[in-house]
Formats: C-alpha cells, structure tokens, sequence
C-alpha cells in the first residue's frame, strides 16, 4: 500500500511539473511547481472568474509566501489560467462576427439619415464637455452596431419568409412519381456509378423505370400467351414495374440529398464570409435608403437613388437565382460527380 501511495505521488508531482511547463493539460488545482502550491486545491476555485483572478494577483503572492515557493511561480501560473478561461476569437464563427462587424454600415446611415431629417438631433452629444472624442465615436459605432444587427435581422427573416412563400407558390402542384419523367439526373450512368461505391451496400438497385408504351406491350405479350400462363407473366411484370418504381424514388431521394449539400456547403472561405456579410448590408442599407427617400426629401437624389435601387435589383436577382438553383436539379449534376469522386467511400 505504500509502495503504491509513493508511486501516486511521484505520478502527480511529474504531471504537476508538466503542467507548470506548458506541455500538458491537466486539472486546474494542478498549478503550482512545487508541492505545497499543489497541495492548495482550492486555489483556482477561490479565485473564481478571470476578472477576479487579476484582481487578487496580489492575494496570490501572500498566499504563495505562507506557503514558502517562488511568488512569480504562481502568478505566472494564475495568469495561465486566466488565459484558459478567456474565450478563444479563433474559434467564433467567421459568418458571426463578419456578420457583426459589417452591420455597422446600416446603423451608420441610419443615424445620418436622422440627421438629415432632424438637423441639430444629435448637437446636446456632441456638446458634452466631459466626454472625450474616444468615448463619444465609440459610443456612436457601439449604436450603430446595436441598430444595424438589428436591421439586417429583420431584412434577412422578411427575405427568408417572402422568398419562401413566394417559392412555394410558384412551385405548388401535384405531387407526381418520379418514374413519370422520361428523363432525370439521377439516372445518369457516371452519377450512379460513383453514388453506389459512395454508399455501399446501401444502395438502390441500378434498375431502370419501365415506360409506359413498354409496359403495354409486354402485358400484350403475356395476354398471347397460354392460359395458364398469363397470370404469372402479369404478376412478374407488375412487380418488376414496382419495384423499378421503388428502385428509382430511392435513387432520387439520394440524388436530393448531394442535391442539398452542393447547394450548402460547409467548408467556406473567409472571403466568402466578408462578402457576404458586405452585400447583406449593403443590400439592408439601400432598402431603407430608398423607403427614406419617400419621407426625407434631403435624399431624393440620383446619386442615392441609383445606388440603392441598383443593390434592390442584386438582391432580387440573388433570389431569384437561388430559387432556380434549388428546383432545376440538373443544376448541380456536375458539382454532384465531382464531390462523390473525391469523396471516401462509407
């Protein structure tokens, strides 16, 4: 049992001195280089938050004397730990922050525009002796901030519910089977070749719908033939008509899932996410630019018409692009093969 306990505490005292290098991660009592330090369990838990942390640096010196170690030792340490239990910005989601950040053009305008409107609205701020210029711009980017996130939320939900009942209208009608069309991508040979070594055993058989002017010649057939026969000649071809059917809903039903994956893509560059984020509220600001225009005479000019109805016109254009994306599906037949050639098989 001794023997035991001496080796545990070799163990902890070797993981502590790794910990205090920086090589491993371990728990958060381990802090210390020395034993006495680590013998302190309720240290971190006594510090609490970070901000807490900084403050009782000094605390940490006193206690790290009483306990006879090196007091840079653990101040270092607890500094460490300060940095953990702050949020790592690598980590945010670039379409967040870029979101965030270019949100700042709309509430801008915004706020000019009331200046505009209202001449002198914003003279008693500016007028503010005590506050200095620094406070006063970041004041001024912290509401404009706060309005344009605000703004470009509500344009980005009134497009999203416009868009989707404007496509659900231009798109109702009867749900018909898919062995119906004579053609269709999901039926493409190099397609299905890479889809069935994509999936594996759980592919769809690589059948073929049956036409109907086929499908009437063949019952023909089976009613030429004898009696006795004929039953099941017909049994035979309508089950091989199902399941061909079924084959095919399968395949399509595949063919719909890549379908949505080309169309949303997860792995984006960083460019991507600053141009989207840029026209989102380019296109935020030129709608309420040319709703302003209609109460605000001050902007009823050419060069903030056009501008504006020009962005209006993108954004139109981006949907309607969008929604033929998402119901022509040979659109993305070639991104298709593509992405199943490149992909590992499951």
């Amino acid at each position: 049992m001794r023997a035991k306990r001496n080796v545990l505490i070799r163990t902890r005292r070797a993981r502590g001195r790794l910990i205090h290098r920086g090589r491993i991660s371990g728990p958060s009592r381990w802090i210390g280089s020395c034993g006495s330090c680590r013998r302190f369990k309720g240290l971190n838990d006594g510090f609490g938050t970070a901000p807490r942390q900084i403050l009782r640096l000094r605390h940490t010196r006193a206690i790290s004397k009483a306990r006879g170690c090196n007091p840079n030792d653990l101040v270092i340490c607890s500094l460490r730990q300060y940095a953990i239990s702050t949020m790592d910005l690598s980590k945010y989601p670039l379409e967040r922050l870029f979101f965030f950040v270019a949100a700042v053009i709309p509430g801008f305008v915004v706020l000019l525009i009331y200046q505009l409107a209202v001449p002198g609205s914003f003279g008693w701020f500016f007028a503010m002796g005590f506050l200095g210029y620094k406070t006063k711009l970041t004041v001024i980017l912290v509401t404009a901030f706060i309005i344009g996130n605000c703004m470009t939320s509500f344009v980005s939900s009134l497009a999203g519910a416009a868009g989707g009942a404007v496509g659900a209208y231009i798109t109702r009608r009867p749900l018909e089977p898919s062995d119906r069309e004579s053609v269709a991508p999901w039926r493409d040979t190099a397609w299905r070749s890479l889809a069935r070594s994509r999936l594996g055993v759980h592919a769809p058989d690589d059948t073929r719908p049956i036409a109907q002017a086929i499908y009437d010649q063949r019952v023909d057939m089976a009613k030429h033939m004898p009696a006795d026969q004929q039953s099941t000649a017909l049994m035979e071809l309508t089950l091989e008509r199902g399941k061909a059917a079924i084959d095919d809903m399968r395949w399509e039903s595949w063919y719909d899932h890549y379908h949505r994956i080309i169309l949303n893509p997860e792995n984006l560059s960083v460019e991507w996410y600053v141009q989207n984020g840029f026209v989102v509220s380019m296109q935020t600001t030129a709608i309420y630019v040319l709703i302003s225009a209609t109460i605000v005479p001050g902007l009823r000019h050419w060069w903030c018409i056009l501008p504006s109805a020009m962005w209006v016109l993108i954004a139109v254009s981006q949907i309607y692009a969008e929604h033929q994306k998402y119901t022509n599906k040979w659109s993305t037949l070639s991104d298709q093969i593509k992405y199943l050639s490149r992909e590992e098989p499951i």
